[in-house]
């Protein structure tokens, strides 16, 4: 059975998949994945990658720092307008929630995308505000991996372009290519 576009919707779907030789993670948060595979494929797949043993320490990864600084901001806006939108009638509760300043779990949110760098992967992430994927960890070096992995090739691209638009993959793709170090 092929993963249907309601699944998608509603899961956090990690697929991976080849670009420009480079092997690539992409953590779905709920959007479209533009392969078509079977579950059973792409559990099969999840579980290879699963599988993998770690080639690369925690100092050999980039963090794309600017993201990161993207998403705390945006997350700590969504606290702050929640907290207004409530309406709180004791006023010691509304005093600890106006002094306390929002925390945003930047290892807790890094570490599934560090994990598959880590394994050699760029490692990229939804952005539903965006409307597109970004790069959030990848390592310093490519290194080539011993894994089978979909290619977005031309063929690909042509064949789906309003797809590939509509999912924002057009600059990670152009990244990639100018980033092969191949």
């Amino acid at each position: 059975m092929k993963v249907r576009t309601s699944y998608m919707l509603s899961h956090d779907i990690d697929w991976f998949a080849e670009i420009a030789c480079m092997k690539m993670h992409f953590a779905s948060n709920g959007s479209i994945i533009p392969i078509t595979m079977e579950v059973q494929e792409l559990r099969s797949m999840q579980r290879k990658v699963a599988e993998m043993p770690e080639v690369f320490l925690e100092d050999e990864l980039i963090i794309n720092e600017s993201y990161l600084t993207f998403v705390v901001n945006r997350q700590r806006e969504i606290y702050n307008n929640y907290l207004r939108s409530k309406i709180i009638n004791d006023d010691q509760t509304r005093s600890l929630l106006q002094e306390r300043e929002y925390v945003f779990d930047r290892e807790w949110y890094l570490s599934s995308f560090k994990s598959f760098a880590k394994k050699g992967f760029i490692s990229c992430d939804w952005d539903n505000e965006l409307q597109q994927y970004i790069w959030v960890a990848r390592p310093k070096s490519h290194e080539e991996l011993q894994i089978a992995l979909p290619p977005l090739t031309d063929n690909f691209i042509c064949k789906n372009v309003e797809l590939f638009r509509a999912i924002g993959l057009a600059k990670i793709v152009i990244w990639c290519l100018k980033n092969n170090s191949k």
